[in-house]
C-alpha cells in the first residue's frame, strides 16, 4: 500500500510585518507557494493588521488553497489559523488556562491569553486532528500549564491520529549567538519581564536548524501592540 505524504508549514507571521514593521505579505506569500504545503499552520494572525490581506480567506486564495479556519482569541481579530488543501470536517476553539500576567503603565492587571484552533481533516483516508498554538513568552511554568490544558483536551481523541503544531517558545540559549542571546534578555529586561529561561521542553521536535529572526515571539506581535484580554 502507498503512503500517503504531506508538507506542513508552521510560521509566526507577526501580523504579516517584517522585524522594522513594514509589510512581509510578498515574502510570505512567495516562501509558502515555494514550499507547496499541503497544510499550514499560522501564528500571530491579525485581521486588523495595516498590511494585506487583511482576512485568512484571502491568504487562503493567494496560496490557491480552499480550506481555512481562524481563532481570533484576542478580541476576535488576533490569533491562530490553519490553511489546508483537503478539507476540513469540524474545528474546535479552546482558550488555554494559565498566561503571565501582566501590568500595563496605567496600572491595570491583565492574563496574557493564548488559543488553541483544531481541525478535524484526513490525508490519504486516514482522519487527522491538527492543532495549532503559541504558548506563552515569559513563564515556562505557563506554558507547562498550558501544555498540560493541550494534552487534557486531546486525551478524548481516540479516532484519529493527532498532529499539534504551533510557536512553543521552547527555544534555549544555544539556539541563539552570544549577541542575540544578550539582546534577548535586554529585550526581557525593558519590558520589566522575567529573564529568558535556558530550559527546553523535552518532547518536542529538534530542528538541526531552527530559524529565529531574533524578535521575541510577543503576544501582540510586531506591532507592540497590547496582549490579549
Amino acid at each position: 500500500r502507498q503512503r500517503a505524504a504531506m508538507r506542513v508549514v508552521v510560521w509566526n507571521v507577526r501580523r504579516l510585518s517584517n522585524s522594522v514593521g513594514d509589510c512581509a505579505r510578498d515574502q510570505v506569500l512567495s516562501t509558502l507557494r515555494l514550499l507547496q504545503p499541503s497544510l499550514i499552520a499560522l501564528n500571530e494572525v491579525s485581521v486588523e493588521s495595516p498590511h494585506p490581506p487583511h482576512s485568512v480567506s484571502e491568504l487562503a486564495e493567494a496560496l490557491g488553497l480552499r480550506h481555512y479556519a481562524f481563532f481570533g482569541h484576542v478580541r476576535g481579530t488576533y490569533g491562530n489559523a490553519l490553511i489546508s488543501a483537503a478539507p476540513i470536517q469540524r474545528v474546535v476553539e479552546t482558550r488555554l488556562d494559565g498566561g503571565v500576567e501582566v501590568q500595563s503603565r496605567s496600572g491595570a492587571k491583565h492574563r496574557i491569553v493564548r488559543g488553541m484552533l483544531s481541525c478535524d481533516t484526513s490525508i490519504g483516508g486516514v482522519g487527522l486532528r491538527v492543532a495549532v498554538t503559541h504558548l506563552d513568552h515569559i513563564s515556562e511554568y505557563q506554558r507547562a500549564i498550558q501544555a498540560q490544558h493541550i494534552i487534557n483536551v486531546m486525551a478524548s481523541e481516540t479516532e484519529r491520529q493527532v498532529l499539534l503544531l504551533g510557536d512553543l517558545n521552547a527555544l534555549s540559549k544555544s539556539d541563539y549567538t552570544s549577541a542575540e542571546w544578550q539582546d534577548h534578555e535586554k529585550h526581557n529586561q525593558d519590558r520589566g519581564w522575567a529573564p529568558p529561561a535556558d530550559a527546553l521542553a523535552p518532547f518536542t521536535h529538534q530542528n538541526a536548524n531552527p530559524s529565529r529572526d531574533g524578535e521575541e515571539g510577543r503576544e501582540g506581535g510586531g506591532g507592540g501592540g497590547g496582549a490579549g484580554d
